[in-house]
């Protein structure tokens, strides 16, 4: 059996890859497949994927985005705070530089800092949206504050996830959280089971 690995593209502003981020593993691991996290800015994969606007979203709408995120993370027992300023961006080009620079090609820590970067903004309700705020909710994974700045700003980091962006526009990314394997494609937590089945369906016409 020879399948692609899957690819977990959350976004740090995206509660809801939040919630996709504590299922994805396992489904990996149902099918014996690899999970490779790379988080993306959706700002960012959306102004290169097309003109960059975004039309207005009704109030309403967003009230029930809301209240159903909580209602996930509740029916889950996923802990759930949200950020104070809600009208401002939870995270910054800098948040991603640092996840990929601390990384530095690992995997599993990549893994690892995503998965607590988005703890930090969803379960702990703390924007990760400047540089000092990075270093901070990041700090236990490098002890010099003054090395973390220069790993916000390097551009080893900023390659990083520019590569990830310009791999996730390729694959067609309209939302977050976004999951590919192959040329077949998956928004939103809510698609994980069908993610699940799919590959179900394909390792068993691999045997």
């Amino acid at each position: 059996m020879n399948l692609d690995p899957i690819i977990f593209y959350p976004a740090f502003g995206s509660p809801y890859s939040y919630v996709a981020a504590q299922l994805i593993d396992e489904v990996g691991q149902r099918h014996g497949l690899t999970v490779l996290w790379r988080p993306v800015r959706l700002s960012t994969v959306l102004s290169k994927g097309g003109d960059g606007t975004r039309p207005a979203i009704p109030e309403q709408k967003l009230t029930y985005w809301r209240h159903d995120v909580e209602r996930v993370c509740r029916l889950r027992g996923l802990p759930f705070v949200r950020p104070e300023g809600e009208a401002a961006p939870f995270d910054c080009n800098e948040l991603y530089n640092t996840c990929y620079a601390l990384a530095d090609g690992n995997e599993a820590q990549l893994r690892t800092i995503t998965l607590a970067a988005l703890s930090i903004i969803w379960a702990q309700g703390k924007a990760l949206k400047s540089v000092d705020a990075v270093v901070s909710g990041l700090r236990r994974f490098h002890l010099s504050s003054a090395l973390m700045k220069q790993y916000a700003t390097s551009g080893e980091g900023q390659a990083a996830h520019e590569a990830a962006v310009a791999q996730a526009v390729a694959s067609g990314m309209i939302g977050a959280p976004w999951f590919a394997v192959g040329a077949e494609t998956f928004w939103g937590h809510d698609r994980i089971p069908y993610l699940d089945q799919w590959l179900g369906a394909e390792v068993i016409a691999f045997r």
